[in-house]
């Protein structure tokens, strides 16, 4: 269940990425990219921690709540102060850069 949990936060990490990357419309893609990272957030928060078993999951999970929490709240700070939607995007794509880049730590610790 936990695996499971992790791979629905990657996937809304990846497909806001995606989303991020080549934006036509870059304040809809920002908007589009903002729901999909507050859901991947709202999964990592919601997850109970009697599900994670070891304490390197839990700190993952933790650091990815924390992460695109920080992440949301400075691009939705930014864009309401008027800042370039390009600003907001950087903010994003940061954000998602990490969030995937503990999650990759982990599956590289799961599988030693």
């Amino acid at each position: 269940m936990i695996n499971d949990a992790l791979v629905i936060i990657q996937q809304r990490v990846r497909d806001a990425r995606a989303t991020l990357e080549s934006p036509d419309q870059p304040q809809l893609a920002t908007v589009d990219a903002m729901l999909l990272l507050r859901s991947a957030e709202q999964a990592a928060g919601d997850m109970p921690s009697e599900l994670v078993v070891d304490a390197e999951r839990f700190q993952a999970v933790l650091d990815v709540r924390n992460e695109l929490g920080c992440c949301l709240l400075a691009a939705e700070r930014l864009g309401e102060a008027g800042v370039e939607s390009r600003v907001v995007v950087g903010i994003l794509q940061r954000g998602a850069t990490t969030v995937e880049e503990i999650l990759g730590r982990l599956s590289v610790a799961a599988r030693r």
